[in-house]
């Protein structure tokens, strides 16, 4: 079952870079894979890319402070 800790490494770093950039190079190698087959497991796994993955969990983020109703619309926009 080391491929799922693989994935689960690879999520956490995506988790952890959400607002920043998200270097799909460095998701291969924590993942111990090359990226296209880390894509087609991924997607496997999750019925979802990773692509659409870290743009869900970005808009929820975002969802999340708008609820908070600390920051602007355009300032999360730009985030």
């Amino acid at each position: 079952m080391d491929i799922i800790k693989q994935l689960n490494n690879a999520i956490t770093y995506i988790e952890n870079n959400l607002c920043g950039e998200i270097d799909t190079n460095k998701i291969a190698e924590i993942a111990l894979c090359p990226y296209d087959k880390f894509k087609r497991f991924f997607s496997y796994m999750t019925n979802m890319s990773v692509s659409e993955y870290i743009r869900k969990r970005r808009l929820t983020l975002a969802a999340y402070e708008l609820l908070k109703g600390q920051e602007k619309i355009i300032d999360l926009a730009v985030k």
